[in-house]
């Protein structure tokens, strides 16, 4: 069977490698992810599509920011948020 991306509304936790403070990803004053993140998403068009169907956060790579993700029940199948872009802020 062909499977969309995400056909299965599965929430997705996003780490970007490259950067490590939440003001890599956010612009702390602004409160929205930065331009240089959303340009990234271009890379993958059906990602960046789908990211209005289910729930998605957008973490540097910062251990303690995954673990807070991975442990937050928006982000889990059982218990999924609604379908929006999270981050965590400054």
């Amino acid at each position: 069977m062909d499977y969309g991306i995400n056909d299965m509304g599965l929430p997705v936790i996003v780490v970007y490698p490259d950067f490590s403070e939440k003001s890599d990803i956010i612009g702390c004053e602004s409160k929205t992810i930065r331009k240089q993140i959303k340009d990234l998403w271009n890379n993958l068009p059906k990602f960046r599509d789908s990211m209005g169907d289910v729930p998605t956060i957008h973490v540097p790579n910062k251990k303690s920011l995954i673990r807070k993700a991975l442990e937050d029940d928006d982000f889990k199948v059982q218990s999924k948020g609604r379908a929006e872009v999270f981050f965590f802020p400054c």
